[in-house]
């Protein structure tokens, strides 16, 4: 069952949440807040970043590829034109570009690299 944790409410302390969905965890849910928080020009680079862990990390820990997973979720969806599954996270979608959407794919492959991926062994 997943907790209602919609980011940025201030004074909110949410109950922790895990689910299937690419925001269904409390790393997601913090990277949302960090997000919805952050000046509008600077959403995309924090994207960026996130997947940059991603991609670069020697092995990557469970709550950086619950980030990157969040990320590249976002980069999805701003790059399809396609509604996300809350309509509050569309605050926080980046503009797209080609290459930020090559690096969603590559987090995305790296995540599930079971040989450098907390997330995938789990």
């Amino acid at each position: 069952m997943v907790h209602d944790v919609s980011p940025g409410r201030e004074g909110d302390h949410p109950m922790g949440s895990w689910d299937s969905g690419a925001f269904d965890n409390d790393d997601a849910q913090d990277f949302l807040v960090v997000l919805e928080k952050a000046a509008p020009e600077q959403r995309t680079a924090r994207v960026v970043r996130a997947l940059q862990v991603a991609v670069t990390s020697s092995y990557l820990d469970v709550d950086d590829g619950n980030t990157a997973v969040a990320a590249a979720a976002l980069v999805a969806a701003a790059f399809s034109g396609q509604p996300t599954e809350d309509d509050s996270l569309r605050a926080q979608l980046p503009p797209v570009t080609s290459q930020t959407a090559a690096l969603a794919a590559d987090a995305l492959d790296r995540i599930l690299d079971v040989t450098s991926s907390e997330w995938r062994q789990l």
